[in-house]
């Protein structure tokens, strides 16, 4: 019996958890919509923004936004994500994927991240995980005045063994919570 009200109340948190992110998410999507006639629609709400750069510095700037990538060798893009109005103290479960124009999934990068608030302003916990290892992982702080965070991740125009990927539209979808929050497009061309 006291097995069945454990994993009652553990269903329950998991459905309330799921309940606020889809909240946010639908907020954020109607607000996102909104923008072309309203630029204070976001104001206040959970936000994210995917930029595509050539780098992304250490403090977590991206350097030198980019439209498109040549394929070769040396020619990366990053899909960087700045979140804001993040909650203090809410577990927020993403993962950023990286996908081929055929739809194919390439790779993700699985994040988990907690905002503090501190004396001196904003601390986010971010722990990097592995679906194929589950006990992996790798925990870094970023600190900032507002409650926020970046994270990002690297499409190399060429793979690991050097061969070129196929030219067309590469989509990177953010998604909070197992649900699409975001998702953009970029073209890899032939030089």
């Amino acid at each position: 019996m006291r097995r069945i009200i454990i994993l009652a109340a553990a269903a329950a948190a998991a459905l309330a958890l799921a309940g606020c992110s889809q909240d946010d998410i639908t907020s954020f999507q109607s607000a996102q919509s909104q923008l072309a006639e309203d630029p204070a629609a976001l104001d206040g709400l959970f936000q994210a923004e995917i930029t595509f750069c050539e780098r992304v510095t250490r403090s977590g700037r991206p350097l030198r936004p980019l439209d498109s990538v040549v394929i070769g060798e040396g020619n990366d893009v990053h899909g960087h994500v700045a979140f804001a109005n993040a909650e203090p103290g809410r577990l927020y479960s993403l993962h950023l994927v990286w996908r081929k124009p055929d739809g194919g999934k390439l790779f993700r990068r699985w994040y988990d991240v907690v905002v503090e608030e501190g004396e001196d302003g904003f601390t986010a916990k971010v722990t990097r995980r592995k679906a194929e290892d589950l006990t992996y992982r790798r925990t870094s702080t970023q600190t900032a005045d507002e409650p926020g965070f970046q994270l990002s991740s690297k499409l190399g125009s060429t793979t690991s063994g050097g061969a070129p990927r196929e030219p067309g539209e590469y989509i990177f979808t953010v998604y909070l919570h197992r649900e699409v929050l975001l998702e953009r497009r970029i073209a890899l061309v032939e030089g």
